[in-house]
């Protein structure tokens, strides 16, 4: 065994398996088998990676800290991009992030352009698609909903897949046509989502949304059960029990507001302890 700290038995049972049929021979990940004895040691699985492999232990250090089984034959750039990509979705960070003067000053990894990462980005859609497309099981629920950006004046409407527990990602995407949001529009974007994962909507079971007239008219349309939100039921059941106390709700609502200006605020903080506190607005008014 060389000077290296990982165990013999680790490097061996990482990058070998076991040849079904054929006692004692073991397969690397690159294809090739040895014979080797278990009892006798790790002597020759040892000396293939020597020999074959010379980068073997940064390749095993990089898949342990990574979490992925990284094979033999990945380039540089291939682990640098792979690593760039997920650091910056795993943590939900911006795109802009790679270029950021910080990021580049303090990381280990070769600098990579945005344009870059978006294109890599792009490029590994398909792959992950393809994953989801083969662990759907034949019949699954949808859950989705949608947000309006007001920034941009996009609106988009996000699908998950729910099944065992599961809930892959399946879009997150303005309608096709932007000046329709009616159920048919919808319903058509559903179609066109299923069909990329090789599904249609006889896959699915049931349908998880807000309790609006919209997600209705889209159950209706599609002939599927439609669950409604808890949290949106709880929403509308606390409005309504509210509704008799509205007038003294209102008023409530404007003295927050106005005890929520600079010098206001000043005087209450000096009348209440309370108001070491940041004033919260929750009520939906005018």
């Amino acid at each position: 065994m060389s000077s290296h700290s990982i165990p013999s038995k680790d490097l061996c049972q990482h990058f070998f398996k076991p040849v079904n049929g054929k006692a004692h021979f073991h397969e690397c990940l690159c294809g090739k088998q040895r014979k080797q004895i278990i009892k006798a040691g790790y002597n020759n699985l040892l000396d293939h990676l020597i020999k074959e492999h010379p980068t073997y232990e940064e390749d095993y250090r990089s898949a342990i800290q990574s979490g992925y089984h990284v094979k033999f034959g990945v380039s540089k750039k291939a682990k640098n991009i792979f690593s760039w990509l997920r650091w910056v979705t795993l943590k939900g960070l911006p795109f802009s992030f790679v270029e950021d003067n910080l990021t580049v000053r303090f990381t280990s990894l070769q600098p990579i352009s945005r344009q870059s990462f978006v294109s890599y980005l792009e490029k590994m859609t398909p792959l992950f698609e393809q994953k989801i497309a083969e662990s759907l099981p034949e019949k699954f629920g949808i859950i989705f909903d949608g947000w309006s950006d007001r920034g941009t004046s996009n609106h988009y409407v996000c699908v998950f897949a729910v099944y065992s527990g599961n809930t892959p990602l399946l879009a997150f995407s303005p309608l096709p046509d932007e000046e329709r949001y009616d159920a048919e529009s919808h319903v058509q974007f559903f179609k066109d989502t299923l069909a990329v994962y090789k599904k249609t909507p006889e896959n699915v079971s049931f349908l998880v949304g807000d309790n609006e007239n919209l997600n209705k008219a889209i159950a209706n349309n599609l002939e599927l059960p439609l669950i409604g939100c808890d949290s949106h039921r709880l929403n509308l059941a606390v409005k309504k029990y509210l509704e008799k106390s509205e007038p003294i709700l209102g008023k409530i609502h404007q003295l927050m507001k106005k005890m929520s200006s600079l010098k206001k605020s000043a005087k209450l903080r000096k009348q209440t302890s309370l108001r070491r506190y940041p004033l919260v607005i929750n009520f939906q008014h005018g």
